[in-house]
């Protein structure tokens, strides 16, 4: 647990959901099959959970595991694959506008990992785009930003350098974190 009382690691489920993702062969379906045998499967999943469901599901169908659960499995990989491509439409805009401005840009978290190393948008689960600006130019993002028709707060200057993040919500309610 951190200082803020939040698990930093994965329960002993989610390390079995890691490994029926990313091993090969009999070591990934021995995994899968242990943490079917400590799940129920009527049960909500936590969101740590869930997240790691469709990276499972990926490998398991090409090891071609014939499973009931690899329905919901698979409605769960579609629906996060829809989820990250919806907001990742919604964010390019914005990004293109920043960029034509000459407004420096940095992408960071959920992106860069979801197109450079998953190669997949199902397999990287995404709540937000996170966006880094440099501080020089925090106000002319945030007049693209609300230009676009997202909403957000502007924090007074002396505020700005407390937060970390400043959320935005877009016109289809898709969030952005400006950094």
């Amino acid at each position: 647990m951190d200082h803020a009382g939040v698990y930093v690691w994965p329960s002993d489920e989610q390390k079995l959901l890691l490994e029926a993702g990313l091993l090969d062969g009999q070591r990934a379906i021995d995994a899968f099959g242990a943490w079917r045998s400590r799940v129920r499967l009527e049960d909500d999943f936590s969101s740590s959970t869930a997240r790691l469901l469709p990276l499972a599901y990926e490998n398991l169908h090409a090891l071609g595991v014939d499973d009931p659960i690899m329905q919901r499995l698979k409605g769960v990989y579609r629906h996060t694959w829809y989820s990250t491509n919806r907001l990742l439409h919604a964010a390019a805009p914005v990004v293109s506008a920043l960029v034509e401005a000459e407004v420096p840009v940095l992408l960071t978290k959920g992106v860069p990992l979801a197109l450079g190393y998953y190669r997949n948008l199902a397999l990287r689960p995404m709540a937000d785009v996170d966006v880094v600006v440099p501080q020089s130019f925090l106000d002319k993002a945030l007049g693209i930003l609300e230009s676009q028709g997202w909403r957000g707060p502007r924090p007074e200057p002396e505020v700005r350098r407390f937060r970390h993040a400043i959320g935005w919500v877009g016109p289809r309610e898709q969030e952005l974190d400006i950094h």
